[in-house]
């Protein structure tokens, strides 16, 4: 061994490297471990193998494994080994045998550490996870998920109370071992996205026995964190410089020395209570140490292996004859070559002097200078030099047992010269705040990986590839017919992105050099100059953005939202309640996530914000709390693909916002299709028809790699209700997911769903529960199809009560009609009081259109002076529509009763005739039977109903079916003149394509476009959207438009020759022809009651129990 010593610096010996390094395993990362006797150690690499050598001796024993091997440990006659192969082997010692799988995971296993006590183990893998084992019962396993990145390394807590981890994505955690929460997370090493991308490989080591302090290596010194407050306690830093970073750490069995070392090869001793450096050693390779581990017996020997696949070992490393030189350093005749008498002298009485109180003169100041100027350049002190314990200076004034300041100063004064001890503040009791969840990019993994998904959408794919050779950005379009392919060169290093139809949307947070900037490729455009980018204000950065149809907005960290147009116009800026934490973008709404505050412990306290963004206003619609679950983040946000806001959280649940009930309605659950722990599904987008979540399903990451590239899977929407494994759960769901996802006026599916429900409930003798699911009900179709399922199912009682309610829902939708007319004869009353600034607004308007006019006439003057010269007609004037204020939608709904099916506006004539004549009910009948169906105010036929109304008292046969009558007023016929029967048997002309395609999307064109009342916009919107549809689909519309003509026509000659023929035997044939009609009014009700009620026949013959069921089939 050689001794340095130097001017200044502390005492070092140099160690020898080891007179042989043993070539244990191939190239490539290698550990080592001790025995529990220490009389050998075992090895692994990436040959395979695990390799027993004895300390003195080159005979090694081979345990030949299928797998690769990246840790193992040893507990007795066990060796744990982890593998490439996802889990954790166990073997026999010394033959190796088998002894089965300790845990499983989904990716490779990186790194192994045992419990002091030898009864936990713990494990990180590459798929983010981190397992704590009890080796006693390999069945107890605890789990602790929160990295986004492979793990690097794993430390047990010598009293298990806690457990560190590091990971590639740059932090340190500390975990509670008994809540499985972590309580520290700091970022202290390099990003990277695998473990053979890992610039170190950060192995953390907790002090034995104790605890009390974890060692944690970073790039050129080793921080060491106090127990239970999780601060910097103190620093070891080498004095030279080091290349690359410190890699691991490991505490000798004494817990006062730790042994680093690097990735240049250097491999320090520290002594912990001195904080200095006591013995060196250089790799003879210079190659990166990868592993150190302490011989449990004696602890003055130690191994440690290289990036080569070799291993050294150092004897003697902590002997009696260094210890003591070590604790040398603290005497104060070690300085005596730093300080002579009279500077030894000079700066005690320095010292003295700065520590004097107040009041000193001038003159004994410049004294005190004139000493100081005394010592050398080398030797002069600062003030941080006559802290207490950070210099020789503090040992010297400490050492009581040494014959220096204490024996030249007094008590008193030597006491001045000291420091007092730092009183600490009172721990704080209570739960650690919720640290605030991160600005994340919904559908994006994270930006500190070399190859990411920047977007995925419903539309494309953003990648991004950030490595030493090439930095770029691939823009792929799920429909190439959108657009071809996009590369972008990633200079400035964009890590956020947006894609829609029509452009894309990247930004940058920018640098100390480079500010943050947006910058929007539109490629629809329709010029030639389709990029534009706009850098932010000083110390304004970009933290999310979005694309919408029209606009692209971004937020910064001012909590500022600048929103531009797709050609670059800055359109409006606002702010943000809180920190932004994602937000989305669809058509004209923009949606937004903030923090509103700190949540419970575990729990984050959001809000969200739905904007309406048109081409000139901005509204607000919604603004309130977003729904999580218990101890979730937030883990995506959007639109479907028919406009609706939805949501994920990282517990898996789906939410859909439902506008009728201003609320969040959980949709689905993402864990209900994980088939393990650790899968995990990344949501891409969703769409309600069909129910549809479309995500990537993930083994472990929450996130999926870009290669191989991952395909999409769908997942189906359902509704979390109780006992969703018999008919009543799966009905109940189904009826309310149709509910919640229905457009409005769409309700055909929940009422068959309805229908269903109502059999199965007098199917199990439910009659109040059939009744309840009657209520439900919006249509006089399905009233009556329950109550003549009711009295067929031999249910007298539920009939009849069905009827009475149907009445009673009849009399209220009457007198609501009546209402309804007062309400609108008043508001026609009432005087129209035009506000002031219509006034004025009305007023501008009609001079502005005076003002045209007179520019119109003057321009025909000109024309008329010029005869050589053809007359230019002026073009049409655009009208003017008068500013409206965008609506506002509300928060609650505008009308939150249910509908009335028996609602209508009957005529005053019939109202009378009502009030006059009473109606007469008979037992358990349909209280519908009675009624006539009338022609709708537009025109539109209706089927008339040619069953005779029975007298007053009449008595129903006992083989008919009992039904309900209703004494209804009669009215003369009207009396048609042979001009109106000309023009109703007049052939109308067939309708064409277009106006077939017009019906059956009619309602849609309505919805999607609110604003547009008169049936000309509509007509108008309805051409446009024609001239878009496709070649097929019109090819199809114009073959149904020529079926319809044809039997229309066919349809017309019949008619004509049967009114020829009935004219030719009406006066002979009325009796019979009335016999006739009566028989095809039977007929005609037995067909529609088939069609409802299918096989009507047999089910006569069966039980209550198979007629129920056959409907339920249906």
């Amino acid at each position: 061994m050689n001794m340095s010593y130097q001017r200044g610096s502390s005492y070092k010996m140099e160690l020898d490297p080891p007179d042989k390094m043993r070539n244990i395993h191939c190239d490539g990362h290698t550990e080592a471990c001790y025995d529990v006797l220490g009389k050998k150690f075992l090895s692994c690499g990436e040959d395979g193998e695990i390799r027993i050598w004895k300390a003195g001796d080159d005979d090694v024993a081979t345990l030949e494994l299928a797998d690769l091997v990246n840790s193992l440990c040893v507990l007795g006659s066990k060796v744990f080994a982890g593998t490439q192969s996802n889990t954790i082997q166990c073997y026999l010692l010394p033959e190796g045998a088998p002894d089965g799988i300790l845990c499983r995971f989904t990716s490779p296993v990186t790194h192994l550490a045992l419990s002091e006590d030898g009864k936990k183990l713990v494990a990180g893998a590459d798929d983010f996870m981190i397992k704590m084992v009890d080796l006693s019962d390999s069945k107890d396993q605890l789990l602790f998920n929160a990295h986004t990145a492979p793990i690097l390394s794993v430390a047990l807590d010598p009293k298990l109370e806690y457990m560190a981890s590091t990971s590639c994505d740059g932090t340190l955690k500390i975990w509670n071992v008994e809540s499985q929460n972590w309580e520290k997370s700091v970022v202290l090493f390099p990003k990277c996205s695998d473990t053979s991308l890992a610039k170190t490989k950060a192995r953390i080591s907790w002090k034995p026995k104790d605890g009390e302090l974890l060692a944690i290596p970073l790039e050129n010194e080793i921080q060491l964190y106090a127990r239970d407050s999780w601060e910097t306690s103190f620093t070891l830093k080498p004095e030279e410089e080091i290349e690359g970073f410190i890699n691991v750490v490991s505490w000798a069995p004494d817990g006062v020395h730790l042994a680093s070392g690097t990735t240049g090869g250097l491999l320090h001793i520290w002594d912990t209570q001195s904080k200095k450096c006591i013995k060196i050693m250089k790799d003879p390779k210079g190659l990166s140490i990868g592993c150190i581990a302490w011989n449990p017996q004696g602890g003055d020997s130690l191994v440690f292996t290289n990036a080569m696949g070799q291993a050294g070992i150092l004897e003697k490393v902590l002997t009696k004859t260094t210890i003591k030189a070590a604790d040398t350093t603290n005497k104060k005749e070690d300085f005596s070559d730093l300080f002579d008498d009279m500077a030894e002298e000079d700066l005690i009485e320095a010292a003295m002097q700065a520590e004097k109180k107040a009041g000193q003169n001038t003159e004994d100041q410049d004294d005190d200078d004139d000493m100081a100027s005394d010592l050398g350049p080398t030797e002069a002190l600062g003030p941080e030099d006559l802290e207490l314990g950070d210099n020789p200076l503090d040992d010297l004034l400490q050492d009581d047992t040494s014959q220096g300041a204490s024996n030249l100063l007094g008590d008193d004064d030597a006491g001045s010269v000291m420091s007092e001890a730092k009183v600490l503040p009172p721990p704080i009791t209570g739960p650690a705040p919720t640290p605030l969840q991160k600005p994340f990019i919904p559908s994006s993994t994270p930006a500190h990986l070399s190859s990411r998904f920047m977007k995925w959408n419903m539309v494309g794919i953003v990648r991004c590839y950030d490595t030493d050779e090439e930095s770029s950005i691939d823009v792929e379009f799920h429909d190439a017919s959108v657009h071809h392919s996009l590369h972008f060169d990633n200079q400035l290093n964009h890590t956020m992105a947006d894609l829609n139809s029509q452009a894309v949307l990247l930004a940058t947070e920018g640098d100390t050099d480079t500010p943050s900037e947006v910058l929007c490729q539109y490629f629809a455009s329709w010029d030639m100059q389709k990029e534009w980018s706009t850098a932010m204000p000083k110390d304004e950065v970009i933290k999310a953005l979005a694309l919408g149809t029209e606009f692209a907005a971004v937020v910064t960290n001012k909590r500022l939202v600048r929103v531009f147009t797709l050609s670059g116009i800055q359109k409006d800026i606002f702010s943000v309640p809180g920190p932004i934490v994602t937000m989305a973008a669809a058509g004209q709404s923009l949606l937004l996530a903030y923090h509103q505050g700190a949540g419970v412990p575990g729990d984050q306290c959001l809000g969200y914000q739905l904007y309406q963004l048109s081409r000139k206003t901005k509204a607000i619609s919604l603004d309130n709390r977003l729904p999580l679950s218990a101890k979730s983040t937030l883990n995506w946000l959007g639109f479907t693909v028919e406009g609706r806001p939805g949501m994920v959280d990282s517990n898996g649940m789906v939410r859909l916002y439902h506008q009728a009930s201003s609320s969040w309605v959980p949709t689905a659950n993402t864990r209900n299709h994980a088939k393990s722990k650790s899968d995990h599904h990344w949501v891409i987008g969703m769409q309600e028809d069909p129910a549809q979540l479309r995500c990537i399903s993930c083994k472990g990451p929450t996130f999926p790699p870009t290669l191989p590239r991952p395909t999409p899977i769908l997942l189906p929407f359902k509704l979390p209700f109780c006992d969703l494994e018999a008919d009543k759960g799966q009905l109940e769901e189904s009826y309310w997911r149709q509910r919640v996802l229905a457009s409005p006026g769409q309700e055909g599916g929940s009422q068959e769903t309805l229908m269903k429900m109502f059999a199965l409930s007098c199917r199990a003798n439910r009659e109040v529960r059939a009744s309840d699911v009657c209520r439900l009900m919006s249509s006089q179709h399905a009233w009556t199809l329950a109550i003549k399922y009711a009295s067929r199912s031999r249910k007298m009682h539920l009939a009849e009560k069905l009827s009475e309610m149907a009445a009673e829902l009849l009399r209220d939708g009457e007198s609501g009609s009546e209402e309804e007319e007062e309400e609108e004869v008043e508001e026609q009353r009432r005087p129209v009081r035009v506000p002031r600034r219509k006034q004025q607004q009305q007023q501008e308007d009609d001079e502005d259109d005076d003002e045209e006019e007179e520019m119109e006439q003057e321009e025909a003057e000109t024309t008329e002076d010029l005869p050589d010269m053809k007359a230019i007609e002026p073009r049409e004037r655009l009208a003017m529509k008068p500013k409206q204020r965008i609506s506002v939608l509300p928060l609650t709904p505008v009308n939150s009763q249910k509908r009335n099916p028996f609602k209508k506006s009957a005529p005053p004539a019939a109202k009378e005739v009502a009030e006059k004549e009473p109606t007469q009910q008979w037992g358990g009948a349909n209280v519908f039977d009675g009624m006539k169906k009338q022609q709708n105010g537009k025109g539109a036929a209706s089927k008339k109903d040619t069953s005779p109304t029975a007298p007053k008292g009449s008595k129903t046969s006992k083989k008919s079916q009992m039904t309900l009558t209703t004494k209804m007023g009669t009215k003369k016929p009207e009396q048609k003149s042979p001009k109106q029967d000309e023009k109703e048997n007049k052939p109308k002309k067939p309708m064409s394509a277009f106006h077939l395609w017009l019906e059956d999307n009619r309602s849609e064109l309505v919805t999607e476009h609110p604003e547009e009342d008169g049936e000309a916009e509509v007509l108008k919107i309805a051409i446009q959207k024609w001239r878009e549809v496709d070649a097929e689909t019109r090819k199809k519309w114009t073959e149904k438009a020529k079926e319809v003509a044809g039997e229309k026509l066919d349809s017309t000659e019949a008619t004509d020759s049967e009114a020829k023929d009935a004219e030719n035997k009406l006066g002979s044939d009325k009796k019979r022809k009335r016999e006739e009609g009566d028989g095809d009014a039977n007929a005609e009700k037995k067909i529609r009651a088939k069609n409802v009620f299918a096989k009507k026949s047999s089910t006569l013959n069966k039980s209550t129990a198979n007629k129920l069921a056959s409907f339920a089939r249906e």
